[in-house]
């Protein structure tokens, strides 16, 4: 069996190895604030067994009660990244106040051996792990299913040093039970395990958020917030066939903005943007929460109203007209910009909606043809 010494050793190079590859696989491609702290743990961990080797040459107390308050500030930043996962906000009272009662609890040693301050420092780290794993317990039952191993090894680890706190200060560190089952080697194999199972969960975590918010990026276009033309005309498909199901009527509406060129050439691209963010805002506005808004290229949006016919949206489209020009943000436009509408109504669940497209496209040239700054209902 390995001495304490090879124990350490090895787990202050996994520690490191782990260190590393987590930083510059993970966290650098995320940014994630929870990883980040977890960052910070596995680098405490790792300083601990480090100075720990260092405090085992001899007369090193020094060494020994640095790497118990650095084991616990490590064990604070399990809390600290737990609630950050949960979501939750984080501040210097989740991870200060524990190595600071370990400051205290190892300037009340007197001798360089074991005391029973130690168990202090034992409690202090089960503590850690234990609010860590309340905080995950939190998000158990979302989508993020890779915080449940963390939480059942924060859970493990927390039972560990709780009660292997008290049975070191009742019994003392030399009892046959707190050598064989909580002595310094059992815990630190026990902590190599909870290392590998929380650093693999917490990649493949970031991973998953990752990809989410690709998706999400992918899903929504990043100056106004609407839906992209891809994302908008798949949930357009699908919200036709409800509505054709249920009965009702389902309007598309295409809009474009009246002279944007000239908006452009004349008072900048600035603007142009501020005219875009405001017709998207009185989208909005217009519409409810649970109809489909999105910008389908350059100045042309799209949007797709259930249980409303061609009359209706064309009470729709006037009322985005009005909120444009009373946008706040438009205010010191000498002349307040308009749009132009298609609009085309159905109730057939057969018909795609790329030919609800074309149809509102026919009836958005024929508005601009006959003057622009109204809405005309496609006729075919």
């Amino acid at each position: 069996m390995l001495d304490l010494a090879t124990m350490r050793i090895v787990f202050a190079i996994l520690t490191f190895a782990m260190l590393v590859l987590f930083y510059l696989d993970t966290y650098r491609r995320t940014s994630a604030p929870y990883c980040a702290w977890w960052c910070g743990t596995v680098a405490a961990f790792n300083l601990n067994a480090l100075l720990q080797l260092v405090a085992s040459t001899g007369g090193q107390g020094w060494a020994r009660h640095l790497g118990n308050g650095i084991l616990v500030l490590g064990a604070a930043f399990i809390w600290a990244g737990s609630r950050s996962l949960a979501g939750r906000q984080v501040g210097w009272r989740h991870w200060a106040p524990a190595p600071v009662l370990a400051g205290v609890a190892a300037l009340a040693t007197t001798n360089d051996g074991p005391t029973s301050t130690e168990s202090v420092i034992i409690a202090l780290v089960g503590a850690g792990f234990g609010l860590g794993a309340v905080e995950l317990l939190r998000v158990w039952s979302d989508s993020r299913v890779g915080s449940r191993p963390l939480a059942v090894a924060s859970a493990a680890c927390a039972v560990y040093f709780l009660v292997r706190a008290p049975v070191q200060a009742i019994l003392g560190p030399e009892a046959l039970v707190a050598v064989t089952v909580f002595g310094p080697g059992v815990g630190t194999l026990l902590s190599m395990l909870m290392l590998i199972v929380v650093t693999s969960s917490m990649a493949s975590l970031s991973s998953e958020q990752h990809l989410q918010l690709l998706k999400a990026q992918a899903a929504q276009d990043g100056l106004t917030g609407l839906l992209t033309r891809t994302e908008f005309l798949k949930q357009a498909q699908v919200q036709l066939h409800a509505a054709a199901e249920a009965g009702t009527p389902a309007t598309l509406v295409m809009a474009d903005l009246d002279h944007f060129k000239s908006i452009n050439d004349t008072l900048g691209h600035g603007a142009g943007d501020q005219v875009i963010t405001a017709f998207a805002d009185a989208c909005r506005g217009s519409v409810r929460s649970t109809d489909l808004i999105g910008r389908y290229g350059g100045e042309e949006f799209m949007l797709l109203v259930r249980g409303v016919d061609a009359e209706g949206a064309t009470r729709i489209a006037d009322g985005i007209n009005q909120g444009l020009a009373a946008s706040p943000a438009l205010a010191a436009m000498a002349v307040a910009p308009t749009a132009s509408f298609g609009i085309v109504s159905t109730s057939d669940a057969k018909e795609p909606v790329e030919s609800l497209v074309r149809r509102a496209d026919v009836a958005l040239y024929r508005a601009k043809a006959a003057g622009r700054n109204r809405a005309v209902v496609a006729t075919w």
